[in-house]
């Protein structure tokens, strides 16, 4: 297929109605688009699926050397938070936090998490030490939510990371 076959494709791609937009997600990803998501990047995403496809993904020397940058990022803010924390407060911590069930889909350095308390948006950066909320790193995602309510919550439900049902 040529590459003007392959632009005509992505411009009719912006022209789809979110339910034909939603099937195609469908179709390219293996799973319902997720609840909400703009518009925007549903397009984005499957015209991503598209030219992958199409033109193939990225090469070795990218995906290793985007991986290098990955991990020289986490060192880099995982050294900040100990710097701003000072070496004395910094302790050791548990490297990730595992999902529910000890699921291995575990938070890895460089994930944020978000949750709006009160009508205010808290931001959490996992980091390889623990987790970073304004500015102080944490042993457990449970002495952020006790910080956040002012009182005892399971960090990880506070978050909804666990699914309720499923921790009951």
């Amino acid at each position: 297929m040529s590459r003007s076959s392959l632009a005509e494709e992505l411009a009719l791609i912006e022209t789809l109605a979110r339910d034909d937009l939603s099937a195609r997600w469908v179709k390219a990803f293996g799973t319902v688009a997720p609840a909400g998501v703009r518009l925007d990047l549903l397009i984005r995403g499957i015209t991503w699926d598209v030219q992958t496809r199409r033109l193939g993904g990225l090469s070795t020397v990218a995906r290793r050397l985007l991986k290098a940058a990955k991990v020289d990022t986490l060192r880099r803010r995982a050294q900040r938070s100990k710097t701003a924390l000072g070496e004395s407060q910094a302790q050791p911590l548990k490297e990730s936090y595992e999902g529910p069930n000890g699921a291995a889909d575990a938070l890895h350095p460089g994930s944020r998490i978000v949750r709006d308390w009160c009508g205010q948006p808290h931001t959490v950066d996992v980091v390889e030490n623990g987790y970073v909320y304004e500015g102080k790193v944490y042993r457990s995602l449970s002495s952020i939510a006790r910080v956040i309510t002012g009182t005892n919550w399971s960090g990880p439900r506070f978050f909804g990371l666990v699914n309720r049902r499923a921790s009951s």
